[in-house]
């Protein structure tokens, strides 16, 4: 598979994504599900891609080393900052 040639399923899913930008105007996208950034990621686009599996694991070790957690900013930003109490 290669960005030329993807397969039926990621090319289904950058149609879309290409739709949404052109009709409904996102400018970014969340990779909610776990699978999906597997498929498809910032290498397929032009916008700013939020991997939110990246977030969880960040959360599920800190939450496993006793450190406390503080939640991003929930502002709109390029890229998702986790910080920890250390």
């Amino acid at each position: 598979m290669t960005v030329d040639n993807p397969t039926p399923c990621k090319a289904a899913y950058l149609a879309e994504i290409e739709r949404m930008r052109q009709v409904d105007g996102i400018d970014g996208v969340i990779m909610g599900c776990t699978e999906i950034i597997m498929l498809i990621g910032q290498a397929d686009f032009h916008m700013p891609v939020f991997d939110t599996t990246r977030g969880r694991g960040f959360r599920a070790i800190l939450t496993a080393s006793g450190l406390s957690f503080r939640k991003p900013f929930m502002g709109v930003h390029r890229s998702c900052r986790w910080q920890a109490d250390l």
